[in-house]
């Protein structure tokens, strides 16, 4: 019996402990999934505007982007710009996003623009 009631209190002692110890290490990974979910997410929104303006390059586009990035003054920033995103991306971004985001800097037109975006939508979401 005393054997018994020994054997109960020690496995809930151990269980309690391994509870813990999984919670800490569940805890700690949602933790850094949040952070780089949230990281991943504005660095996309901010290349999917870049990737718009560049291959939309009007008065208007282009003058709205200033608004927010000033320190971009010409085109030939803006594609720099963009390939520096690129190099970027590759300590975050999916395969997919980084080979879409390639071939659209190879060529920019809407179809690219939106091959990447799916690819970066996938990247997030799926």
């Amino acid at each position: 019996m005393i054997n018994n009631i020994i054997l109960v209190v020690s496995s809930l002692g151990v269980g309690g402990f391994l509870g813990v110890f999984v919670k800490s290490f569940l805890d700690k990974q949602y933790h850094k999934f949040s952070k780089v979910f949230e990281y991943k997410e504005v660095r996309y929104k901010a290349i999917m505007i870049l990737m718009w303006v560049a291959m939309n390059p009007s008065k208007y586009e282009f003058e709205e982007l200033i608004r927010h990035r000033p320190n971009l003054k010409s085109i030939e920033e803006l594609n720099k710009e963009l390939n520096l995103e690129y190099h970027n991306a590759m300590l975050f971004a999916s395969d997919e996003v980084l080979n879409s985001l390639s071939i659209f800097l190879k060529q920019r037109n809407l179809e690219n623009w939106k091959l990447t975006t799916r690819a970066m939508k996938k990247d997030l979401y799926i």
